[in-house]
Parts: C-alpha cells; sequence; structure tokens
C-alpha cells in the first residue's frame, strides 16, 4: 500500500532561506540604488522589469518595514511613554505602515484595472513594498528630531537659535522629499503599466494622500 508523505523544509520555515539571503545581499542595494540613484528611470524599470519574485520581494519588503517600525518605535518612546503604550503600541505602528503599503497597491492596482488595464495585484504589491523605503526614511527622520526636542535644543535655542531654524528647516526639506519619493513611486508605477504621463502625473499625490486617509481609517478601526 502506498503511503503520501509530506515534504518540509529542513531549516523548519517556509521561507526560503537562500533567497532571503540572496534578496538582502543582491537585490536591496540594487532597488535602494535605483530608487535613489535614478528617481524617474530606475524606479520605473523596477516596474517594468519585474520577474517572477517580484512578489517574494514586495512581502519582503514590507515584512522588513513592519519589524524595523516595531523596534524603531519602540525605541523612540521615552520611557514614561513606553510605560503607558507598551510593546502593543509599537506593534500597531508597524501594523499602521504595512495598512499603508497594503492600502496604496490596492489603490493603485484599482486605477490600472478602472483604465482598461489588466494588473496583478501580486504585482502590484511591489507600489506598496516600494513605499517601505521613504516609510523608513520618515521613522528616522523621527529619530534625528528627537534629538532636537530634549533639554539641549531648548538651551541652544537661548544660545543660538538661527542655529535650530535651519536645523527644522532642513528637517522639513527631508520630508518635502519624503513626500515627493512616495508620489514618485505610484507615478512610475501607473507609468510602467501604460498610463498616460499627465494621467499618472495627476494621479499619483491623490494616490497618496487618499491611502493616508484610509490607512488611518482603518487602523483606528481595527487597531
Amino acid at each position: 500500500m502506498e503511503t503520501n508523505e509530506t515534504t518540509y523544509p529542513q531549516s523548519g520555515s517556509f521561507i526560503d532561506q537562500a533567497e532571503l539571503k540572496s534578496f538582502y545581499k543582491s537585490s536591496l542595494p540594487q532597488i535602494l540604488k535605483s530608487v535613489f540613484g535614478e528617481p524617474i528611470n530606475g524606479t520605473y524599470r523596477i516596474f517594468a522589469d519585474q520577474s517572477g519574485k517580484t512578489y517574494f520581494q514586495s512581502l519582503v519588503l514590507m515584512a522588513s518595514t513592519f519589524v524595523l517600525y516595531v523596534i524603531l518605535t519602540y525605541l523612540l518612546t521615552g520611557s514614561q511613554l513606553r510605560e503607558i503604550i507598551g510593546f502593543g503600541g509599537a506593534v500597531k505602528a508597524g501594523l499602521g505602515a504595512v495598512i499603508f503599503m497594503l492600502v496604496v497597491s490596492v489603490v493603485v492596482f484599482g486605477l490600472k484595472a478602472v483604465s482598461g488595464g489588466k494588473p496583478q495585484f501580486k504585482n502590484e504589491l511591489m507600489t506598496g513594498g516600494l513605499c517601505s523605503i521613504p516609510l523608513i526614511i520618515l521613522l528616522l527622520l523621527a529619530f534625528v528630531a528627537k534629538m532636537f526636542a530634549g533639554e539641549e535644543a531648548m538651551s541652544a535655542l537661548t544660545i543660538d537659535p538661527t542655529s535650530i531654524i535651519a536645523k527644522a528647516g532642513i528637517m522639513l526639506l527631508l520630508m518635502f522629499y519624503v513626500l515627493l519619493m512616495l508620489i514618485n513611486i505610484v507615478m512610475q508605477s501607473l507609468r510602467a503599466s501604460g498610463t498616460k504621463d499627465g494621467w499618472a502625473w495627476y494621479m499619483s499625490p491623490a494616490v497618496i494622500f487618499l491611502s493616508a486617509y484610509l490607512s488611518f481609517k482603518i487602523a483606528v478601526g481595527v487597531l
């Protein structure tokens, strides 16, 4: 009598460890090089030259963002606030970031479908996945901002207020670049699907702001 046996990965994990290491070692640096080195053409090629690994890479980017948001948010909160919100508050921050990335993917998927295209949702997750990069930058900026919000910053304000104003201006400029990066990611995703440049240019900011609004509503209702 024949018996069917189920074979499980020897590592005890359903995640391909070799593929995961390859992503962090090779694919991720290439993605970062494209997004930062060639914001327009490089980001466009990421969407235009999608492969069978796109879905996996999207999930890894989102999962990595979740982990970083949980850890860094927990470290970012002071001891007093940490006692109030606990570790669960940091987890909610991570889930909020994931919700935003998923909402962006859903909205972009809907736009492409309405415009007559035949998008695949698995591939559209890369749009949300790439949004992880500016989201992480935004979190890092929060760390920097915290450095200038303490007592040392207040004493520096009385000694040299122009220095604090200059640093605040730089911080606002960097946050503006983060917003532009989010908009550009959506724009290149739309362009790569054949959307006309004019339509992509007008719709990209709307997608980001709509996604932020929907994500906030979902997070408030669910988390």
